[in-house]
C-alpha cells in the first residue's frame, strides 16, 4: 500500500507542478487519484490496473486494525499522510481559511475508492455506474464535493 501511496503522490506532483492555478492543480490532483486504477503505457513494468484493485478492496483494512497506533509510530502511513498533505496544501492555497483541509483530503481519498467498490459491488450506494467511465464519473462527484467545501464562507 505504501507504494502505492508514494507512487500516487509522485504522478499528482507531476501533473500539477508547473501549474499556477490552485483550483486547477486541486482539479488535477482529483483526476490522478480517481484515474489512478488506468494502465498507463509508459510504466509498462507495473499493472496498474491490477494494484489499484487490489487498493480498493484491501486499503482501509491496513488502518482498520487493532495495531493501527503502533503500525503508525513505525512509519508504515507516512507515504498516505505525504500524499493527503500534499494535496490538503493545494486546498489551503484556494482558502487558506479552510478550516478541515486534511480531513476533507482524507475523506475524498477513501471515497475514491468507495465509490468504485459500491458502483460494481453495492449499486444502490452510489449513482457511478461501475462502468470504463467511473474515474470519471468519480472525479465530477468528487470535485462538486471538495469545491463546494472548499468555496465555503465562514
Amino acid at each position: 500500500m505504501s507504494w502505492h501511496w508514494a507512487w500516487l503522490d509522485h504522478f499528482v506532483l507531476f501533473h500539477t507542478n508547473n501549474i499556477a492555478d490552485p483550483r486547477e492543480r486541486l482539479s488535477r490532483a482529483i483526476d490522478v487519484i480517481t484515474s489512478s486504477g488506468i494502465d498507463n503505457p509508459a510504466t509498462l513494468h507495473i499493472n496498474e490496473s491490477a494494484l489499484y484493485r487490489i487498493v480498493i478492496v484491501e486499503a482501509s483494512k491496513v488502518y482498520l486494525t487493532k495495531e493501527v497506533d503502533d503500525d503508525n509510530k513505525d512509519g508504515y502511513f507516512l507515504e498516505y499522510k505525504r500524499l493527503c498533505h500534499h494535496i490538503a496544501e493545494m486546498v489551503l492555497a484556494i482558502n487558506p481559511d479552510y478550516p478541515y483541509p486534511h480531513a476533507l483530503i482524507s475523506t475524498i481519498m477513501e471515497a475514491a475508492h468507495q465509490q468504485v467498490f459500491f458502483a460494481e459491488h453495492l449499486p444502490s450506494l452510489t449513482e457511478i455506474k461501475g462502468t470504463k467511465r467511473s474515474p470519471q464519473e468519480t472525479a465530477t462527484f468528487l470535485k462538486h464535493l471538495v469545491f463546494a467545501a472548499v468555496d465555503q464562507k465562514r
